[in-house]
């Protein structure tokens, strides 16, 4: 599980606007706010205001195109240069925010909200050493971020994905250091470890993340896999209920119903039958089913 920080949330901190990041994809993010509009005029932060409420709507083409409109009236503005990147990651176009970024350093070259966020574009386009150099470059002692967990958990992830398993958990333990209660950053811990097949450590860092992050559905689901993974099938079921449960309808909610399923558990939005409670299996398989849906992707 890669927990991507820097995007939604700290666009949300710009104007006042509220996001919560899915992950899952994906996923946590950080809350680190840019600085303010500086030296836009009225007509430019309109057209930003009216960008980010179509980029919390997931309405990315119409976001850019707003952008794009405010950077006419504004030309080299720091902020519109960070939400242009934000949004054409969100887009799958890596180089193409990666210039952008890159514009909006001509104006603030030691950013460290920008050097975290270009190293999101590098290690989306799975350039994971340029990442890794521009999350080390935003936790600089002279550049003085103010969330460095933000560039920690994305430099961790970094790791993870490069199959650095030890610097991946080594670097998540120095995030969670400095943001111990943060239950979505532990659950990307919890990722690792069980990535790892460390099932005992990541079942307790899962655990921790349900407590710390009690509506968070993805630390139920992953806590769900660890059990499972380690043959504890009713404790399984009962924390994939709770994802379920907690769940926001789409994909995500739909890969923990098959896990379900797949379990024989009697699943209430399957039968379109009204349940006062979940019907458990008369019994619970002892060994792994091999048909069983891997984890969900994040």
């Amino acid at each position: 599980m890669s927990v991507t920080r820097g995007l939604r949330a700290a666009v949300a901190a710009w104007g006042g606007v509220a996001l919560l990041v899915a992950v899952v994809s994906a996923g946590g993010c950080g809350a680190e706010p840019p600085p303010g509009p500086a030296k836009l005029g009225q007509d430019s932060t309109f057209l930003v205001q009216v960008a980010m409420n179509e980029y919390r709507a997931g309405r990315y083409e119409a976001a850019l195109r707003n952008l794009e409109q405010a950077r006419a009236k504004a030309p080299g503005n720091r902020d519109i240069q960070y939400l242009l990147g934000v949004v054409l990651i969100e887009r799958g176009e890596y180089g193409r925010a990666i210039q952008a970024i890159d514009e909006g350093m001509a104006a603030a070259p030691n950013d460290p909200e920008l050097f975290n966020v270009r190293g999101i574009a590098h290690m989306r386009g799975r350039e994971f050493d340029a990442a890794i150099q521009d999350f080390q470059a935003a936790l600089a002692p002279e550049r003085r971020y103010a969330t460095p967990e933000t560039a920690l958990s994305n430099l961790a992830a970094t790791y993870a994905q490069q199959g650095r398993v030890d610097d991946a958990v080594a670097t998540y333990w120095k995030a969670l250091d400095l943001k111990p209660s943060d239950g979505v950053l532990r659950t990307a811990l919890c990722q690792t470890l069980l990535d790892a097949r460390r099932t005992d450590v990541a079942l307790r860092e899962c655990t921790r993340a349900t407590t710390d992050a009690p509506q968070y559905a993805p630390a139920f689901d992953l806590k769900g896999d660890v059990l499972h993974t380690m043959g504890k099938k009713a404790d399984a079921i009962a924390a994939w209920q709770k994802a379920f449960e907690l769940a926001p309808k789409g994909d995500f909610k739909e890969s923990v119903r098959r896990k379900l399923i797949a379990l024989g558990v009697n699943d209430p939005a399957l039968t379109g039958k009204r349940k006062d409670r979940w019907e458990l299996p008369a019994t619970v398989p002892d060994e792994v089913d091999p048909t069983l849906p891997g984890p969900s992707p994040r």
